[in-house]
């Protein structure tokens, strides 16, 4: 009975929908501590229609999220937690996965694109090619991103110049475009019958149609990629930031160095994981006891949200939300050591450049893959790379790594001979 009595004391609770890559997720939170209360995940189903091309059903993506709000409800009656003081629900989303739907039907006119689909490279190729001296970055200024694969314009100008439907849709006026964040508000909020076709400023930001400077969509870069503004969502605000960066950068940009460094996410599972970070760091390593905060972040931005506010982010708000601290335990000599090899690792990890393969008329394609990475690829990728390209040209990796690659080939009874390619690698690397 005690218990019962708590649950209905818990007061306002908040919501995330996590629509990632590989599943959906509906989370529920109490507004005071932050204790995930309850949640469902359900997994999509990924479509493989080409080599590099990735999609997604955008109903199935819809019907997922349904479906993790009525399972998670269903356990919080379970608790006899009251489902009707959920006050706001935020999204987060996987970013850059680009949909197009009809606003009368309501009906998606192509599988969404996901964001690691590279079927674009020939249209981010011709798009550079255009540029003077051929520049990838030559919207950076605007945009803060390279042409690229990666971003939604170049898969929404593929939509339009390779899917009738969509081709049709926007010139009759009944297309929008969105990220899956769009989709899925504009559905939740009566889709054909006045939904609300809107997104906020950081999936905006990953479009290379949106001026990060005037913090909205660009008429010079919806130009520039051919693409109507009147298919775009509303950009509106967000009470939200999420990012990755290395602390040097962190550290530079704010002007203010870091005492601590707070973690999220799965990898914080692993203790070990979190111990070395502090240790290379040189500072405590705060991880949250509730890893979820991708999802607790989207809640806590709509609780605070004005016309709803249940949930305040003043530091001195939140002192019930609990966390782990791991301290640094090698000595700051030691510390500094393991950092400069990180970042020499890293460093060697950069500049991967690719061409695609090019069709020579027969259906067969030919190409190069060329890599100047150092010792940086594994040796399994850089002979996995062998079987689809030409040639391939190596700094000192094949030097580095001969002995292994060898043992590795003795031991793949059946694979394809790749002792002409070692040989081939180390004469043009001048190695042999």
């Amino acid at each position: 009975m005690a218990a019962s009595s708590n649950r209905i004391m818990l007061g306002p609770l908040v919501a995330a929908i996590d629509q990632g890559t590989s599943s959906t997720r509906f989370l529920v939170f109490n507004a005071k501590t932050a204790e995930l209360l309850s949640h469902h995940q359900v997994e999509i189903k990924q479509s493989f229609p080409k080599e590099g091309w990735v999609e997604e059903d955008p109903k199935e993506i819809l019907q997922s999220v349904y479906e993790c709000m009525d399972r998670t409800c269903e356990k919080l009656t379970q608790l006899n937690i009251d489902i009707s003081n959920i006050k706001a629900i935020g999204v987060t989303n996987q970013r850059e996965t680009t949909l197009v739907w009809d606003k009368e039907t309501g009906e998606p006119l192509y599988n969404a694109i996901v964001w690691l689909d590279l079927r674009t490279q020939s249209t981010v190729e011709r798009l550079i090619n255009k540029t003077p001296g051929r520049n990838k970055n030559h919207l950076k200024h605007k945009t803060g991103l390279p042409i690229s694969t990666y971003f939604s314009a170049v898969k929404l100008r593929w939509l339009m110049d390779n899917v009738e439907r969509v081709h049709e849709a926007v010139l009759s006026h009944r297309a929008m475009f969105g990220t899956v964040d769009s989709w899925l508000i504009w559905c939740l909020t009566g889709g054909k019958k006045g939904g609300v076709h809107c997104t906020d400023v950081t999936n905006a930001s990953r479009t290379m149609l949106f001026n990060i400077h005037t913090m909205d969509w660009d008429p010079e870069l919806c130009s520039y990629f051919d693409i109507p503004m009147e298919i775009l969502p509303k950009v509106r605000s967000s009470s939200e930031i999420y990012g990755l960066m290395i602390l040097d950068a962190m550290n530079q940009d704010s002007g203010i160095h870091l005492s601590q460094l707070q973690v999220d996410g799965g990898m914080t599972s692993n203790r070990l994981l979190m111990q070395l970070q502090a240790d290379i760091l040189c500072i405590p390593v705060v991880k949250p006891s509730m890893p979820e905060t991708t999802a607790l972040g989207a809640a806590m931005a709509a609780g605070a949200a004005e016309g709803g506010s249940v949930w305040s982010l003043n530091p001195e708000d939140l002192t019930e939300v609990t966390s782990e601290k791991f301290e640094p335990q090698i000595n700051p000599e030691e510390s500094e050591l393991r950092y400069a090899r990180w970042k020499k690792a890293v460093q060697r990890a950069m500049n991967w450049e690719t061409t695609e393969p090019v069709n020579n008329g027969n259906g067969e394609h030919k190409g190069k893959l060329l890599i100047d990475v150092g010792s940086g690829p594994s040796i399994h990728s850089v002979l996995s790379a062998c079987d689809h390209y030409d040639e391939i040209v190596l700094s000192d990796f094949a030097s580095n790594n001969r002995r292994e690659i060898e043992k590795w080939l003795k031991n793949q009874e059946g694979s394809l001979d790749w002792k002409p390619v070692l040989q081939y690698v180390c004469e043009l690397d001048g190695k042999m």
